[in-house]
């Protein structure tokens, strides 16, 4: 596998079905803790705080 990107849609898609799974096991400190851990990095995704555009550039310019 060539092209090491994430479809991004697809990442915060399994995140947050994680979390919602995680979730069903209720008071389970481990389950809670992965479940805000998933929470956690879906909000981060989802606030663009990883611009696709500078990483691209980044990778690039390793090369």
């Amino acid at each position: 596998m060539d092209d090491k990107r994430i479809n991004i849609q697809r990442f915060t898609q399994w995140l947050d079905t994680m979390a919602k799974d995680m979730e069903k096991h209720g008071d389970d400190l481990y389950f809670k803790g992965a479940a805000r851990s998933y929470r956690l990095t879906f909000e981060i995704l989802q606030s663009g705080i990883f611009d696709i555009k500078d990483s691209e550039d980044s990778e690039a310019s390793l090369k």
